[in-house]
C-alpha cells in the first residue's frame, strides 16, 4: 500500500514540474487524475496539452519506460526463481 501512495507522490510531483518545464500555465485538475489513475492519467495529460501527434509520441516513450520497468523487474525475478528450483 505504501507503494502505491509513494508512486502517486512521484506521478503528481512529476505532473507539475513537467508543466513548469514545458511553459503549461496550470494544469489544475489533470495533475491529480494523472496521479490517481495513471494508466489513463497520463496520456490525457499529454493530450490535453500538447496535442495529438507530440501526445502521442510522449505517450509511446511513456509506454516504452513502463515496458522497459516491467522486464527490468520481471527478469531478476524469474532469474531468482528458477535458480532456487
Amino acid at each position: 500500500m505504501a507503494h502505491s501512495f509513494l508512486i502517486m507522490f512521484l506521478i503528481f510531483a512529476w505532473c507539475g514540474h513537467h508543466a513548469v518545464e514545458n511553459d503549461i500555465g496550470s494544469v489544475g485538475v489533470f495533475k491529480i487524475f494523472a496521479a490517481i489513475l495513471p494508466p489513463v492519467g497520463v496520456p490525457v495529460y499529454f493530450f490535453k496539452y500538447f496535442g495529438l501527434k507530440r501526445g502521442g509520441v510522449l505517450t509511446m516513450k511513456a509506454l516504452v519506460v513502463l515496458l522497459v520497468l516491467a522486464v527490468s523487474s520481471a527478469v531478476p525475478y524469474a532469474v531468482i526463481s528458477y535458480a532456487s528450483v
